[in-house]
């Protein structure tokens, strides 16, 4: 019986409808239901293979149990990474009816996310359901900032295919079905429905039948519905044209013990997913799977993604039903695809890994499906749409994925559209990737030319005719206001990636993390951690007591230190932003944080001209260096730039000396020394042979920024704006990059250089 909910139904949020062909398990889900009843219950994780039934068996508790949690059912697709995390939280937010101040600011998930995590503290009687946790250790970590699912005060059942001793959760195993169960959910409805009985001529072949399709339920599942869909066939004929395509079961490849789950083998299923595959009459429909299957295990597949890739209509005359719904509508029939959303799908882990090996030539495939999205989104009115009906980094995530895809087929095929015209997926990505920061902010209510506008200029800065004059042609047929660039600037320069919008003053450090997908920036009292891929923010930290000053990432890119005017070292979570400790023992403002190369030694610099050692893990000082020292000359002060043993705190005699304050310093991993000083007084950077104590070159200017690369190529930011790149070891300039207006005052090597 079910429970009856007072439940208001904008709570309960769960993206799939109830299973009317769920069978059994009623032992496991009152065992669910008691480990989620106890007191201050831990997360209660359903662990099984894929294909077990792990997301059947927590949808079917969600809506059987839901009247036992008046705060709300909601339901919560962990198969992402900390980025997609914090996007779908924010999202059931705002389902909620949870709303911040200035949602379109960058940081506005991150408190969406907070609000969450304050309406489930207050609500002990809500319900998160996380499936597909692919490590749950990320259950008892802050993969986003202030969302730790085993610290919330809410009841979380979550599912995964990993099970961890060392985690003090509830592990409830989700096994195979017995034999009742298996034959009910085999012969759930139609003619076959009778097979079931025992005295049956067919019913020990079905017994036999389930049994060679491991007991798995999904196998079960689309077996049946093939069944269902052909009632002629009869079940001995359908075992004997499996036993004819070879072994239907066997054990499972897995890392999980024998005895903690019982386990039969995919190929029993790809056989299984072979005949309803070769069912289906709609072609549109196997070639909607095979494009779904393209986009990753597990993954939430948006339909208009769908619709792109695949070049199958969404919209349809009225009373007809759309090419793309016709495919989809085929493939749920035989249950190749669950719905999430209106407007989500997903497949199966299995299921994809299957559909992937129908596809003959994978590359070509490949190839044809992302030319199909890039050449669609190069028609500026289906741009302008898409964006409108999604957002801008829907649509950027859509020409990254096709971008990967012309990558992982190391090739791009020739298109009518791109002939000639340079309009491929690079530069429709490159050109909307340049103006996203300016669209996340459009209102098309109260601006509805901006988009045509600004895409019209951008188009004309990188010479693309095409989509320029059909943003012309639209901007004039709908009588829309705008102004028309017409010269050409000329002042960005064609290396330039992503303008990372976010800080509201000046920007005084960048700082990449060791794997170059984290970038770390400073203004005033104030930190971001941004997306280096996308441009993104994905933490803003304004809990600095003074200015930042200084910042430096591990090397394991783990944590991220930063130095302040307050005399305060602050060491935080790179992945969450969380205020980890706070280093105290200088005088003056930190002007330089360094760690050592194997992560265990902190390096600072304080104005109060002393040089600290610290352990990085334990926030102990090792030791104080004091030995910087400011000579007076003729009314000129030299400063000395020193060294010492990390080791012995003990000082090793160098003496090199600038004209005026020395603002930074890099060693090389030839062991030169590049120092640098902006002072009026001096104004260089020099390079040294430490050996030696000999100044090997000395490069003057009006000088903002200095980084040295891996490599050991030096890149200088100057006043009027420009970046020159610089051979250090021949002492030659490379080249010059246009890109700022302004004192370029930081500059970053990307890890990789």
């Amino acid at each position: 019986t079910i429970v009856e909910s007072k439940l208001d139904p904008a709570c309960l949020r769960i993206p799939f409808p109830r299973n009317e062909r769920f069978v059994g398990r009623e032992e496991l889900l009152a065992e669910v239901r008691a480990c989620l009843s106890t007191g201050r219950s831990q997360p209660v994780g359903l662990v099984g293979i894929g294909g077990i039934g792990k997301t059947q068996l927590a949808v079917e508790y969600a809506h059987h149990y839901r009247g036992d949690y008046p705060g709300g059912v909601f339901w919560f697709n962990a198969a992402g990474d900390a980025v997609e995390w914090q996007r779908n939280l924010a999202g059931l937010a705002l389902i909620l009816g949870i709303r911040v101040p200035d949602p379109d600011k960058a940081d506005a998930n991150m408190r969406l996310v907070l609000e969450l995590v304050a309406y489930f503290n207050q609500h002990p009687d809500a319900l998160l359901v996380m499936d597909n946790v692919e490590d749950p250790s990320w259950l008892a970590e802050t993969r986003v900032i202030g969302f730790a699912a085993s610290a919330l005060g809410c009841r979380v059942l979550f599912t995964t295919r990993r099970r961890s001793s060392t985690l003090p959760f509830t592990w409830l195993s989700v096994g195979v079905l017995p034999n009742g169960e298996a034959l009910a959910l085999l012969l759930h409805r139609g003619s076959h429905r009778s097979v079931r009985d025992p005295l049956h001529p067919e019913h020990q072949v079905a017994c036999e039948l389930c049994e060679r399709l491991g007991y798995l339920p999904l196998a079960l599942k689309v077996a049946g519905a093939y069944l269902d869909r052909y009632p002629r066939i009869t079940v001995a004929d359908y075992l004997v044209r499996l036993e004819e395509e070879g072994v239907l079961s066997s054990l499972d490849a897995t890392k999980l013990r024998p005895e903690d789950l019982p386990t039969g083998h995919t190929p029993s299923l790809a056989t299984t997913l072979n005949l309803g595959w070769e069912a289906m009459q709609d072609e549109d429909a196997r070639h909607t799977l095979q494009t779904a299957a393209l986009l990753g295990e597990a993954a939430q597949v948006p339909i208009p993604r769908l619709s792109l890739l695949t070049d199958l209509d969404v919209s349809a005359e009225p009373g007809y039903p759309a090419s793309l719904e016709e495919a989809l509508a085929e493939l749920r029939d035989y249950s190749f695809v669950e719905n999430l959303t209106a407007s989500e799908i997903r497949l199966h882990p299995l299921v994809g890994e299957y559909a992937l090996t129908t596809i003959s030539d994978c590359e070509t495939f490949v190839c044809q499906a992302a030319a199909n999205l890039v050449e669609t989104l190069w028609d500026v009115e289906r741009l302008e749409s898409e964006i409108i009906a999604r957002g801008v980094d829907a649509v950027l995530e859509d020409l990254r994925i096709a971008n990967n895809l012309f990558q992982d087929s190391d090739k791009e095929p020739d298109s009518p559209l791109q002939q000639g015209e340079g309009l491929g997926v690079r530069e429709l990505l490159r050109a909307l990737d340049r103006e996203a920061h300016t669209l996340r902010r459009w209102n098309r209510n109260t601006d509805p030319a901006f988009f045509l506008q600004q895409w019209r200029n951008r188009c004309f800065e990188y010479k693309l005719a095409r989509p320029q004059k059909q943003a012309e042609i639209l901007l004039d047929t709908r009588i829309l206001p705008h102004l028309r660039e017409i010269w050409r600037l000329g002042q960005e320069d064609p290396a330039l990636v992503h303008t990372m919008d976010g800080h509201t003053s000046g920007v005084h450090e960048v700082v990449y993390s060791s794997d170059g997908k984290r970038v770390f920036s400073s203004s005033g009292c104030s930190l971001r951690i941004w997306d280096a891929d996308t441009g993104v923010i994905l933490h803003t930290m304004d809990d600095e007591v003074g200015f930042a000053t200084a910042i430096a990432c591990s090397p394991d890119g783990q944590q991220i230190v930063s130095g302040s005017t307050d005399h305060t070292l602050r060491v935080r979570d790179v992945e969450t932003g969380e205020l980890l400790r706070v280093l105290k023992g200088h005088a003056g403002s930190v002007r330089c944080v360094v760690y050592s190369n194997d992560g265990r030694r902190l390096f600072t610099v304080s104005e109060d001209s002393i040089v600290r050692v610290w352990d990085a893990e334990s926030g102990q000082a090792l030791h104080t260096l004091d030995g910087t020292k400011q000579v007076e000359i003729s009314e000129t002060f030299y400063i000395t730039l020193r060294m010492w043993d990390v080791e012995s705190g003990q000082p090793i005699p160098v003496v090199t000396e600038h004209a005026d304050v020395v603002d930074d310093s890099y060693c090389s991993e030839e062991w030169q020394l590049l120092s640098w000083s902006r002072g009026e007084g001096d104004n260089t950077i020099r390079m040294w042979d430490i050996a030696n104590d000999h100044c090997l070159h000395t490069l003057q200017g009006n000088v903002g920024g200095i980084a040295l690369s891996p490599g050991g190529r030096l890149v200088v930011g100057f006043s009027d704006g420009s970046l020159w790149l610089w051979d250090i070891v021949n002492n030659q300039p490379l080249h010059k990059l246009g890109v700022h207006t302004d004192f370029v005052t930081v500059v970053a090597f990307s890890p990789d250089g």
